[in-house]
């Protein structure tokens, strides 16, 4: 991503305010804590998952982190668009294949560690009931083509461009000047692990795909290549779970003959 001298360089309207240790309370207080807030409220509504209410709890988290994003970082000028490498880019096709190719890329390795932190939480705990709400969010919607379409726009689009300006957008350009660039990945994408808590493997597997994708930003000088991975991450786990749910509808009906 370009760096604050860089933007103030290019045009005095991007002057951009250094990073101070109290903006780290703003953000995680302001912008996850927000969306934890808004998130707990809407939870004492919501009596079952089904299509609409993942599609809210989408719209919110999609609310909830751009606002953040634009109040207490973009409107306190402590970053821009343009400092997150957010202009039109002219190689878009070039970074959602680059996106594309590292999430599937990253996969094994991410299948791996968390099916090993599944193992230690079932020796700890005796089961894995942590992943009963994740299991019940992806698991509706699914009967329906509308159904199948909502869900890759709210948990497959929306929810990744909003964690994106967030975690490699916000807080690494935060601890990337506070830091420096190592400490920057380490700690964004530990955060980013830990604000996706369901279970071990759940957070074992969101901490190895932040840490790609702030390298890639941090290569790339842009935040597109970390939005296309986690689209194509969200979006390729939403329609192969849709594949797996229309498969066990189809086998029985199929083995009868």
């Amino acid at each position: 991503m370009l760096t604050h001298a860089d933007v103030s360089s290019e045009s005095t309207a991007f002057q951009l305010h250094p990073a101070r240790w109290g903006d780290l309370a703003i953000y995680l207080f302001g912008g996850i804590g927000l969306y934890f807030l808004a998130s707990f409220v809407a939870g004492m509504f919501i009596k079952e998952m089904n299509i609409w209410t993942t599609l809210a709890l989408g719209l919110l988290n999609f609310f909830c982190l751009t606002t953040s994003v634009y109040l207490f970082g973009v409107k306190r000028r402590k970053l821009s668009w343009e400092s997150l490498g957010l202009v039109p880019p002219n190689n878009l096709k070039r970074y959602a294949l680059l996106g594309a190719g590292l999430a599937v890329a990253v996969m094994p390795m991410r299948l791996i560690m968390a099916a090993v932190a599944l193992w230690v939480e079932t020796a700890i705990f005796g089961d894995v009931s942590s992943l009963d709400f994740r299991g019940a969010l992806f698991s509706v919607g699914f009967d329906t083509w509308y159904g199948i379409v909502l869900m890759v726009i709210s948990v497959g689009i929306l929810a990744p461009i909003a964690e994106e300006l967030l975690f490699r957008g916000l807080l690494y350009d935060f601890f990337r000047q506070k830091t420096g660039v190592m400490w920057a990945v380490l700690i964004s994408s530990g955060l980013f692990g830990l604000a996706h808590y369901d279970s071990f493997a759940v957070v074992i597997s969101s901490f190895i795909m932040g840490l790609v994708m702030a390298i890639a930003v941090e290569k790339t000088k842009s935040l597109w290549v970390s939005i296309f991975m986690h689209v194509a991450t969200n979006s390729g786990a939403i329609l192969v779970s849709a594949f797996l749910v229309w498969m066990q509808g189809v086998l029985p009906t199929t083995l009868q003959y």
